[in-house]
This record gives C-alpha cells, structure tokens and sequence, in this order.
C-alpha cells in the first residue's frame, strides 16, 4: 500500500499518550495525514486494540456519508482501533460511549451540548464534533474504526459559519489539542450508561415525517433504532430515515 503521510517522527513509533496519566493506551502522531481512520484501516492488522492515531491536519477527513470534514490545524482529530471481543452488537453502544465522554469534556470548560442522532455533537443549532464509526466484516467483524474530530481553536469557518463552531467561539479559550485528548480518553475510562446518551439527544420526543406520515420519536434502541409512535408503532434504522427538518 502506498502511503501518503507526512509523520511527526522519522519513524513511526507508538508512545505512551499522556504520561502517567494514561498508562496502557497507545498513540501514533502525524504533523499531516489524509484520514487517521483511513490508516487504521489500511494498518490494522499490525495494530493493537484501543491503538490511537491523531494528527495536526487532516487532507482527506471525512464525516457520515462521505461528506468532507475540513481539517485544519488547531482543532482535535483521532482514530482508535477495536479488534478484541466485538460483535456488530458493539457498533451502536461504541458510538453513545465516545459522544457521552465528549460532551462531558465539553461541559468541563462551561460549555452545553446535545447529541444530533446518530453521530454530530451540537451546540445550540452548531455542530461542535462529528464522530464515523467504520467497520469490515460480515458475520464476524474484524475492526471497528472510531474517527473524531472536534472543533477547538477554529476562528473562522467561512461559508459553514452559520452551520459550525468550536470551543474557541463558545468561550474564547485557546486549548491544547493533546490536553483534550487526554481528558477524553480518561473520561472514556469511566462508567457510563446509555440513559446518558439518551439524556443528551435532542430527538426524543420530537415530532417527525417519515413516508409522509407523522411520528413521535419514543425511545432510542440499544441497537441504534429509533422507536417511531404514530398511527402505527413501527422501528427504523439511522438509514432508513432523515431528520433534516427537526435540526433546521
């Protein structure tokens, strides 16, 4: 595989993030990287379980559906790597886990968000961090790639200035992108339960269309499906249906 990195180092090397702090997690720096996710993927089999990678600038981010996330420098972006007793069942809970820990970090420097379903963080109507969870595998997965990517020190964000923000905009603080990560990956490290989760969406109980008909959204599912309650009671998946006009 052809690689197209500019690396931190001469020679890629895993160190341990954080000193004392964070102990058994690994870390791979990049100055410049197309996608942290994308070279998880394309390593993965010669990396460990929970191995991170984070860069300074991504060129190729990329958010849910292919859409571009645009990366440049002074905001926080990471991969990490799951290959150890996961099952698709894993999937869902993964991604409430990640989302309930940053936004815990974001109330740590005084600022409120929610959870758009299934996967941005927002602020007011503003998105703060989106997070695309990857996988390979039918019956059996071989990974899961969890990507973030969280707004820090972004002052301008041009033609998305009414749609994105960051926690320079929120409360003017310039913060440490490696002092972020450390606070996530310790909050990572605490219990947390999926009624946290539930308690930061903003879906629930939102009227919403779905084949133009209208339904209360009743329960998120364990399993990342939402409970529709209408003239029928019926379950859909985060593909089968749009929540564009409860966001707008």
């Amino acid at each position: 595989i052809h690689l197209t990195f500019k690396v931190f180092y001469i020679i890629i090397f895993k160190t341990k993030y954080g000193g004392d702090l964070l102990p058994n997690k690994s870390v791979i720096y990049f100055e410049e990287i197309d996608s942290t996710s994308n070279y998880i993927k394309e390593n993965y089999s010669k990396l460990d379980h929970f191995d991170l990678v984070t860069s300074k600038i991504q060129t190729n981010g990329r958010g849910r559906s292919d859409h571009e996330w645009i990366s440049p420098p002074g905001n926080l972006y990471f991969s990490y790597l799951l290959k150890d007793k996961i099952t698709h069942q894993s999937v869902f809970p993964e991604l409430t886990k990640i989302s309930v820990c940053i936004i815990k970090i974001l109330e740590k420097y005084n600022i409120s968000a929610q959870i758009k379903y299934p996967n941005d963080i927002i602020v007011g109507n503003k998105k703060i961090a989106g997070i695309l969870v990857e996988t390979q595998g039918h019956l059996n997965l071989d990974y899961i790639v969890v990507g973030v990517g969280l707004n820090l020190n972004q002052k301008d964000f041009g033609f998305l200035s009414q749609k994105a923000t960051s926690t320079y905009l929120e409360n003017k603080e310039e913060l440490n992108p490696k002092n972020v990560l450390s606070d996530i990956l310790n909050e990572y490290d605490k219990e947390h339960t999926f009624n946290d989760y539930k308690d930061y969406s903003m879906i629930l109980n939102k009227r919403i269309k779905f084949k133009d008909e209208i339904f209360v959204v009743r329960e998120i599912l364990e399993d990342g499906r939402l409970f529709l309650d209408g003239n029928e009671k019926i379950y859909v998946s985060p593909n089968e249906i749009s929540l564009k006009e409860i966001y707008e």
